[in-house]
Formats: structure tokens, C-alpha cells, sequence
């Protein structure tokens, strides 16, 4: 959809990462296992259309599905602002990830922090929520839902 969509928007996407909501999500909603192979294939897929190095976006997504999933034991994104706010944090944190994973693959990329981060947080929230309305359709139950009693404190 980005290369298609890019002679048509002026280069708007460019900066886009496509997969980083959907390796957020198997994150923060999906169990180890599941999220991990998910992320491995979808990962693999994208690595292997890309001219970049084989494995670099395999460890770099698998990076951010670590830092995702870390993250989510402490904050457990379920209303928009705090999923917007991960994804920023998580677009921030994986943009200078790219940076060190390719620099240890022998690659130079620039660092496109700012442009890169609104883009992928705004497109992220709307994908966030619909891979979440997707998962009310097929009943899936979500990964971790902490409720606190009046009687637990």
C-alpha cells in the first residue's frame, strides 16, 4: 500500500513504518508464543521485499516486540491516549533501535525521528483499534486485564 500509495501522495507515507502498530499490538495483546511467531512471519515477509540486509526488520521488529511486551506489564494500553502514547514511545525508542540494529549490520540509515514518530503514532492508534475491534469480533480475550478490588487494597 505504501509503494503504490506514493507517486499518488507526494511521499507523504514515506516515513511510515507499516508493521510497527501491528508488532505493538502482538505485544501488548497477544501471548508470548503467539505474538512472537506472528511477529517472526510478518517480519520475515517484509524482510525478505525489502533490499535491506536478510534479517535486519527480523531483529528490528522482534526488538520492538520485546519492548513492547515489556512495556506492557507496566502500562496496559486499552483507552486512545494511552495507546497513542505508547506508540509514540515505542515509534521513538524503535527509530534509534533501526539505527544501531543497521549499523550493526554494516548499513548506514539516517535517523528520521520526528517525521517518522507523528506518522506512525496517528496511523498506529487507528490500526491499534482496529486490529482491538477485530478481536471483539472473533471473541478473542485479551492477554492481561488487571482489575482491583475494593477488598484488595
Amino acid at each position: 500500500m505504501r509503494s503504490t500509495a506514493d507517486p499518488v501522495l507526494g511521499g507523504l507515507l514515506r516515513h511510515w513504518d507499516v508493521l510497527l502498530p501491528f508488532i505493538v499490538y502482538f505485544g501488548q495483546r497477544r501471548g508470548f508464543l503467539e505474538g512472537l511467531v506472528l511477529s517472526i512471519l510478518t517480519s520475515h515477509l517484509y524482510s525478505l521485499s525489502s533490499t535491506a540486509p536478510i534479517g535486519l526488520f527480523v531483529t528490528y521488529y522482534l526488538t520492538v516486540f520485546g519492548l513492547a511486551r515489556l512495556v506492557s506489564y507496566v502500562v496496559y494500553a486499552d483507552q486512545w491516549y494511552s495507546v497513542l502514547l505508547l506508540m509514540l514511545g515505542v515509534a521513538g525508542l524503535s527509530r534509534f533501535c533501526l539505527v544501531l540494529l543497521a549499523y550493526g549490520f554494516g548499513h548506514q540509515i539516517p535517523v528520521m525521528f520526528f517525521r517518522g514518530m507523528l506518522m506512525n503514532s496517528m496511523l498506529g492508534l487507528f490500526i491499534y483499534w482496529l486490529l482491538s475491534q477485530v478481536d471483539k469480533l472473533t471473541y478473542k480475550v485479551p492477554r492481561m486485564n488487571i482489575e482491583l478490588s475494593k477488598n484488595s487494597l
